[in-house]
């Protein structure tokens, strides 16, 4: 169990990813421009997420700290919660933790992709006592026009927890129903893939298409259903084909 545990409560997190990361994050261009160069930041992030394959997720995460020219350093604070009860996955449990600790962040030029490493230390729950070492990096970009909304997102983490690496890649094409101001909603088609390096379990290596709608607010609240249909080429895991509908919400705040 504790094995089991430890797996999966790292898979919905690298899948979350970071900015980070449970389900890969619902961000747009605003969620993901950083702080201006020579100047203090804070970074407020959580999301909530409620999906049939995996069950239930939420994740709280707070970042604060200096930037200067492409660098930035920071203390974070990150806390998850899990509960995969009532579904089809061959580990069932509900776990929540909370670390803290502190990262540093290389910016690429535009600013949209970024290379990170972070140290924490857990102070409560499931991370109680257990040191928290994440090496990779990230990136996101969006393209729109008048009527049509395209977005990508990709991450690849070193998670020394688990001495494994995991990554994500999604791709959502969509078309703009209605748009005022800052807010917008829309509908989208869905690709998403998942891989781990030691290809254990089938949370971590999966392949989704599907479709969703979305509704965001200010560039900073996005609120989201999708319906997508699933299939794990590699790990353990009771089916290796299924359906995978979900809602979830997040938010970003500096």
């Amino acid at each position: 169990m504790n094995r089991w545990i430890g797996v999966a409560l790292l898979a919905a997190f690298s899948a979350c990813a970071l900015a980070q990361n449970t389900q890969a994050p619902a961000q747009s261009t605003e969620i993901m421009k950083p702080k201006e160069t020579g100047k203090l930041f804070y970074e407020v992030y959580a999301d909530a997420v409620s999906q049939k394959l995996t069950g239930f997720s939420m994740l709280q995460q707070i970042r604060a700290g200096y930037r200067y020219g492409q660098f930035d350093v920071h203390a974070l604070l990150r806390n998850e919660q899990f509960d995969t009860k009532g579904t089809n996955l061959p580990f069932q449990f509900a776990a929540r933790g909370t670390t803290l600790g502190v990262g540093v962040r290389w910016w690429f030029p535009g600013n949209k992709a970024w290379a990170t490493a972070s140290y924490g230390r857990g102070i409560s729950g499931f991370a109680q006592g257990k040191n928290d070492l994440r090496i990779g990096g990230a990136g996101y970009d969006s393209w729109q026009s008048d009527k049509y909304f395209t977005d990508v997102y990709a991450d690849l983490f070193y998670v020394d927890l688990a001495k494994d690496s995991y990554g994500t890649l999604r791709f959502r094409p969509g078309y703009i129903l209605s748009k005022a101001s800052n807010n917008m909603l829309w509908a989208y088609g869905i690709a998403h893939g998942w891989a781990s390096g030691k290809g254990k379990n089938g949370v971590e290596n999966r392949i989704e298409t599907g479709v969703g709608v979305g509704y965001r607010i200010g560039g900073n609240l996005t609120l989201n259903a999708e319906y997508r249909l699933g299939m794990v080429y590699r790990g353990a895991i009771n089916q290796r084909s299924y359906t995978n509908p979900m809602i979830f919400i997040a938010g970003f705040f500096n």
